[in-house]
């Protein structure tokens, strides 16, 4: 049996390089070019992708492929600086009314590049309260349980990067609760209310609440029951 020559052992090897299977990976995922235009494989095996975006920035890996095996190159990674722009707001606060003891969430949702950072304040612009009932939502939005008399008021939504910072405010309206669904409360044309054959138990603040295109009011009211034998004896 003859050795083969050393022209037929060079056809092999030119056979071998030339006859291999091309391809990137993209978090070690290999990327279907069908999948998006915008990708195309040169014939030197370089990956070029036009108008990219920031989804597109990870780790690449390009992969040859043939009879022999496989080899990989070193991974290189990709990174996406957009265009730079201030926030803006694409959820603002609205201004909610929460019955005491409920939750009660202000939602707020920002874009820009870099992607701003979200803050909450007071409507004084003081910091929120030290309390576990407030947490910021990973949205963006303010979330507030067990809601009490206190936590009505204004509140401060607050987002910034390196080009600018915007600011949106919410009121949240605290009630007591609806008045009690008997014939005794009844409430007049002039926005009076009326409490007829008051007793002990009616005792407490009441709060009307005004509400226009332009804000929300709100008067809160404490009534007081003397019992009749008090009265009495008073005289």
């Amino acid at each position: 049996m003859q050795s083969p020559t050393s022209s037929s052992r060079e056809d092999q090897r030119s056979l071998l390089l030339s006859d291999f299977a091309c391809f990137w990976l993209f978090f070690s995922n290999e990327i279907d070019m069908k999948d998006d235009n915008r990708l195309n494989l040169l014939q030197d095996g370089t990956l070029m992708i036009q108008n990219t975006k920031e989804s597109d920035k990870g780790v690449y890996q390009c992969m040859a492929k043939n009879i022999a095996g496989e080899v990989k190159t070193q991974e290189v990674v990709l990174r996406y600086f957009g265009t730079p722009s201030k926030p803006t707001f694409v959820i603002q606060p609205q201004n909610t009314e929460v019955l005491i003891g409920e939750s009660v969430t202000l939602e707020c949702g920002v874009s820009g590049h870099p992607h701003p950072r979200i803050s909450w304040t007071l409507g004084t612009g003081s910091p929120l309260p030290q309390d576990s009932r407030f947490a910021i939502t990973s949205s963006g939005g303010l979330f507030i349980q067990n809601v009490t008399f206190s936590d009505q008021g204004q509140y401060n939504c607050n987002a910034s990067n390196t080009e600018g910072s915007i600011q949106a405010t919410a009121r949240i309206i605290v009630q007591g609760g609806p008045l009690p669904s008997d014939r005794r409360h009844s409430i007049l044309s002039t926005g009076t209310l009326r409490v007829m054959r008051v007793a002990l138990h009616d005792q407490g603040q009441y709060e009307c609440h005004a509400i226009s295109a332009i804000g929300v009011r709100t008067l809160p009211v404490q009534l007081s029951v003397t019992p009749r034998a008090f009265l009495q004896n008073e005289l």
